[in-house]
């Protein structure tokens, strides 16, 4: 199986190139918001409930995921602060478990103008798929705040993996990207 760990900062459009990934090669997308979304009706992901919640629930589907049969490919999307201690590591973490298990894991980071991302954080496909950004304006601030409280681009060289592969999509289409990423990891398309 592949496993696909697509990271960047926000609204660099890490869900929607994993979509197009996901249709081209039948990997099945879990994004980052779907967990966030889900313990947000219970806590907020900053409490120390909220974090360890989608930690648990990310978890729990990843070993389910590496140890299921014929399974088609999976994508997982995250934003990886580089300045915490467990940013980097969390993500070879994840991709070992899967190799380990006998996957091979890809790390695809994406980058794009801070103007670019700035419009893309209120799109109608993010708002479709991630309730929290509904709010435009809380959106907007939490956008801003976040820019301002790590580092969610790697400096180049940082991130070690045999496989990755650097985007800048910021005038790429998603299907563009997702092509440039099946084209340098040489990826079968899935075809009917």
């Amino acid at each position: 199986m592949n496993f696909f760990l697509i990271v960047g900062p926000q609204a660099v459009g890490k869900m929607t190139v994993g979509q197009e990934l996901s249709r081209l090669t039948k990997a099945k997308l879990f994004f980052n918001h779907m967990t966030i979304d889900l313990v947000d009706f219970f806590f907020d992901y900053s409490t120390p409930q909220g974090k360890r919640l989608v930690k648990s629930y990310r978890d729990l589907l990843f070993s389910e995921v590496i140890h299921a049969v014929n399974y088609p490919g999976f994508i997982f999307t995250y934003v990886c602060d580089y300045e915490t201690e467990d940013g980097l590591s969390y993500m070879y973490d994840v991709c070992n478990e899967f190799e380990n298990a006998g996957h091979t894991s890809y790390i695809i980071e994406l980058n794009a103008d801070d103007s670019i991302r700035e419009m893309r954080n209120t799109t109608e496909n993010r708002m479709r798929n991630k309730r929290l950004k509904r709010d435009i304006a809380k959106s907007k601030e939490l956008f801003q705040l976040f820019e301002q409280s790590g580092r969610t681009q790697s400096i180049e060289g940082e991130i070690k993996w045999p496989r990755y592969l650097r985007i800048n999509n910021s005038s790429l289409s998603p299907e563009d990207a997702a092509n440039m990423i099946i084209k340098h990891f040489n990826i079968p398309v899935y075809t009917p």
